[in-house]
């Protein structure tokens, strides 16, 4: 699931369905083959949204607290010139 996930996201737009399409054969022929349930891959895509999920609100955060920490170039004083 995450190679089909990560594919999506860093492809060109006219090759992204080759990410999910990975994930859905991937996860047939597992099931397929007697080495897993369907629920595996439940929780294989439970797993990555619930990361996915988690990686966008850190990095978000991230961000909110860096712009009220750092200000600016246009918001510091400027540094009074030696004479």
């Amino acid at each position: 699931m995450l190679v089909g996930w990560y594919a999506w996201r860093i492809a060109p737009r006219r090759w992204r369905l080759l990410g999910p399409v990975h994930a859905g054969l991937t996860l047939l022929i597992v099931v397929m083959t007697g080495n897993h349930w369907w629920f595996d891959g439940a929780a294989a895509v439970a797993i990555l949204v619930t990361c996915a999920w988690a990686v966008y609100g850190v990095r978000t955060a991230w961000r909110l607290t860096v712009r009220r920490r750092v200000p600016t170039i246009l918001e510091r004083p400027a540094e009074p010139v030696p004479a």
